[in-house]
């Protein structure tokens, strides 16, 4: 039997005209046989901490901190994986490539998401929704990957309240963003 991943993808500073030099786009990504089982460990640490609310990296707060921390402490000892990748905004030339921004935005997911796939397992992709035409990019984005892989299953946009894992992905998202970057940086 084959082994299935879910993957939880969102961005940050994402906007073409958002004044942010860097945009990011993150993942966390969980065995398919995992995903109960984390989320009840994250609904734990909320239920102990009295967080009621969305984990986002805006959400944070010194009076929350030791919620945050254990959301920390529990990633770095659950086989939950988090990949990134950083674009220097200022060296996009999308005129040079015909393409739109748009059109960039969902190159970089690709970047994002063929990164060391295993060839004999299968993969779900969750993407926090972007806009109301995002359906067809992310469509056309399984394609593309499926052409090399033939491997993810589904590429679906979903709302970050649908799941504890996209909310991790945001949190930690956030964190990274919050350290200063030199522009030849690139995770």
């Amino acid at each position: 039997m084959k082994k299935t991943y879910n993957i939880y993808c969102d961005e940050s500073c994402h906007l073409e005209n958002d004044h942010k030099r860097f945009m990011f786009l993150g993942s966390v990504t969980s065995a398919y046989n995992q995903i109960r089982f984390h989320t009840e460990n994250i609904k734990e640490i909320k239920e102990k901490h009295k967080f009621y609310g969305e984990i986002k990296w805006s959400n944070v707060s010194k009076s929350k901190f030791s919620f945050y921390l254990d959301l920390v402490e529990y990633f770095f000892y659950s086989e939950l994986k988090f990949r990134a990748v950083g674009i220097d905004k200022t060296r996009i030339r999308n005129d040079d490539f015909g393409q739109s921004y748009d059109d960039f935005y969902y190159k970089m997911y690709y970047i994002l998401l063929n990164h060391k796939v295993d060839t004999t397992a299968s993969y779900n992709v969750y993407l926090d929704i972007k806009d109301t035409l995002s359906a067809h990019k992310v469509h056309r984005l399984k394609d593309i990957l499926n052409s090399k892989y033939e491997v993810f299953r589904n590429i679906q946009n979903i709302r970050s309240h649908e799941s504890l894992l996209m909310q991790m992905t945001d949190f930690i998202m956030g964190a990274i963003i919050a350290v200063p970057l030199k522009s030849e940086i690139v995770l």
